[in-house]
């Protein structure tokens, strides 16, 4: 059996396998999946199918918890659309319009730039309130 700790729901090894993923997200490691999950604490069993742990609420909770969710995701967009260089103000708003649905893959950036930069500026008057 799994040891869990105070944190309800999420084990020692979720927590050790979500802390890995984000120190490798974060360039402070550069370990394959295989590895981090063996290291960890997982089985050569388990780490030959990654996915099985990585969709684990347990695992994502404890994403969540590090700070690793959509919500943080969402702030950081924004903050890039407001503040960032104009290469990177395209690549949030492409990732807005991709989770909106509004996205046309056969459309250019090029064609749409006075509609992106009216969009960054009905987000900042929207952050100023």
């Amino acid at each position: 059996m799994t040891k869990r700790n105070n944190r309800k729901s999420t084990t020692l090894k979720q927590q050790k396998i979500a802390k890995a993923v984000v120190d490798n997200l974060q360039g402070k490691n550069h370990d394959t999946a295989k590895v981090m999950l063996v290291n960890a604490g997982y089985g050569k069993g388990v780490a030959k199918s990654p996915k099985r742990v990585f969709k684990s609420k347990g695992f994502k909770k404890e994403l969540k918890r590090l700070g690793f969710d959509e919500d943080s995701a969402k702030k950081v967009v924004t903050e890039i659309m407001i503040e960032g260089k104009e290469e990177n103000r395209l690549r949030a708003t492409d990732q807005v319009f991709k989770v909106h649905g509004s996205y046309a893959t056969d459309k250019k950036d090029e064609g749409h730039k006075e509609e992106i930069e009216a969009f960054f500026e009905g987000i900042k008057k929207l952050v100023k309130k």
